[in-house]
């Protein structure tokens, strides 16, 4: 079918945006604002503050404001989530349809050659990350999905990038910000169209009929062949930032602000002396009844700590020339005011937030009433998390690897596999040992079995492992051959 035959996905489906009901503009930035710790509008504060039309509101918000303390447990747990899914690094390699002990030396040998392109393309990604402080894209687009329920990676070409001979060095990924990429679904979910706006222009890009990609920028229109990709990837996943969470942030907020705006007010000890008689003089004032006014000392106080000795005087009654009587001066001291409800109150917060999010296991790591078998319970259950998320992720990274592949290595029959290596934290002695177990047990592979004790790169371990035993096997057979020499002289 020539490409004037070709029909757009969009003149057979209608568009559909998502397969779950669609977050609206409100609630993804407030998800933002909580993201960015811009929260004191949704402190809940049920003392007696003034409203915004009464009198003296504007000063006592900017007070509330200045004593504004979070901590930001949201963030805290999204950034974890990223760091789990996509923190370490992840295995890629390629594959033909048929089992390894069934390629030919000469396919082999090819295998090992595309993949080191593709590699060598994806250290250029990470090489230019760095050097140009374009961040982490995989890393944002993933967080930007669990804070909006959808994150998008863009594989491009950069215009100082376009004449460079390398072709690995053309290709580009990163991560559009939120809002700047828009989607079309036909009905049974499968993206058709997208389109990324950015500050100047805009491009489109669609799936024809005839499995070619037409992409429209300026007004022109040109046909790609990527293999039946667009070069917008939409991760997709359940928002992480849920109404619970939102409170459980508030309440944690509010008892870290008002801890402070307590100490503030009543952390300190106070004295109080009634009936007393500060220290001062009567001075004449006729304008008062009895021609007398009591004039208190400003530069006197009552001296309070270690061998100090204070003398309270009643107040006179009758006249100050003559005073019939003097009052019992009573003298009371109020301590400071104990945080200690606050405290209880954020470890309360604390608990309900990280269980709620599958995070238990980060409150358990110093608790020493919970077993290592405990712990490793609850770090399951967040693995468990976790994989629904990383099959997605494995799919996308995938179809973007394809990609890379196809424009590449156009002749290349391989197909891509990528494998995230989950990263839950260091795990404790009884959770190492029963990976070396199951190890020697021949159920599980010596890859997982690295990553369950800790080991950030199965890959590297596994070659430098396997350069140390052959460097042993070098140094056997050298002690061997002189033995064999020695042996031969004394014979």
């Amino acid at each position: 079918m020539s490409s004037s035959d070709g029909r757009l996905y969009q003149d057979k489906y209608k568009k559909r945006q998502n397969y779950f009901e669609p977050k609206s503009q409100e609630e993804i930035e407030e998800n933002w604002d909580y993201y960015c710790d811009n929260t004191f509008e949704y402190l809940y504060y049920s003392g007696p503050f003034p409203t915004s039309d009464e009198e003296g509101w504007e000063e006592a918000r900017k007070k509330l404001l200045k004593n504004h303390r979070t901590h930001n447990v949201i963030k805290d747990a999204i950034d974890h989530y990223c760091d789990a899914l996509v923190g370490s690094p992840f295995n890629f390699y390629l594959s033909l349809d048929k089992p390894e002990d069934q390629l030919t030396e000469a396919e082999k040998d090819q295998l090992k050659t595309d993949e080191e392109v593709i590699q060598q393309w994806w250290d250029w990604q990470k090489q230019v990350a760095v050097a140009n402080y374009l961040g982490k894209p995989l890393m944002e687009a993933i967080a930007m999905m669990l804070i909006t329920d959808y994150g998008y990676l863009r594989l491009y070409t950069p215009k100082r990038f376009a004449s460079r001979p390398e072709l690995y060095k053309r290709l580009l990924i990163h991560a559009p910000c939120y809002g700047s990429v828009s989607v079309a679904k036909d009905d049974d979910g499968f993206l058709y169209e997208a389109s990324y706006r950015y500050e100047g222009g805009k491009e489109i890009y669609r799936l024809l009929d005839n499995g070619r990609t037409e992409i429209e920028r300026e007004g022109e229109k040109v046909e790609v062949d990527y293999g039946g990709y667009l070069p917008i990837f939409e991760f997709s996943g359940q928002c992480l930032i849920t109404d619970s969470m939102k409170r459980s942030q508030n309440a944690i907020n509010r008892a870290l602000t008002f801890k402070d705006n307590n100490v503030d007010c009543g952390g300190f000890r106070e004295r109080i002396v009634t009936n007393g008689q500060p220290p001062g003089n009567w001075v004449s004032d006729p304008s008062i009844p009895g021609g007398q006014r009591f004039e208190k000392d400003s530069k006197a106080f009552l001296k309070f700590g270690p061998n100090k000795v204070g003398w309270i005087q009643g107040i006179n009654l009758g006249n100050p020339n003559n005073p019939t009587s003097y009052t019992n001066p009573n003298y009371q001291v109020i301590d400071p005011v104990d945080v200690g409800i606050f405290e209880r109150s954020l470890q309360i917060d604390y608990t309900t937030f990280y269980n709620s999010v599958g995070l238990g296991h980060l409150l358990a790591a110093g608790d020493g009433r919970l077993s290592g078998v405990s712990r490793e319970t609850i770090k399951g259950d967040f693995i468990t998390r976790l994989e629904g998320y990383a099959e997605m992720i494995e799919g996308q990274l995938k179809s973007i690897f394809s990609l890379v592949n196809k424009l590449l290595l156009p002749e290349s029959e391989y197909s891509s596999v990528i494998e995230l290596n989950l990263a839950v934290g260091k795990p404790l002695p009884e959770e190492r040992k029963q990976a070396v177990s199951e190890f020697q047990a021949g159920v599980k592979s010596r890859n997982s079995t690295m990553v369950a004790v800790g080991v950030s790169d199965p890959d590297a371990e596994a070659e430098k492992i396997a350069l140390e035993e052959d460097d042993q096997l070098e140094r056997i057979a050298k002690q061997q051959a002189i033995q064999e020499e020695v042996i031969q002289g004394m014979s």
